[in-house]
């Protein structure tokens, strides 16, 4: 995984504002991943440089949307 340029905004349900950025540090693609597949296994496990604030706005629990 190439995370050079890669952050997760936590606490926010908008991409461009709210919330708190974190750098990602790390992290895993599903075994079975593949980009040429539209949404075939398009998921990862990210691990971030500073700890998430959970609370009012983060959850602990994952919900789908």
């Amino acid at each position: 995984m190439n995370n050079k340029y890669l952050t997760v905004r936590a606490g926010s349900t908008n991409h461009t504002f709210g919330g708190t950025i974190h750098f990602v540090t790390g992290g895993f693609y599903h075994g079975r991943y593949n980009q040429n597949f539209y949404n075939n296994y398009d998921v990862a496990v990210l691990r971030v440089c500073t700890d998430l604030d959970i609370g009012i706005d983060i959850s602990k629990y994952v919900t789908c949307l």
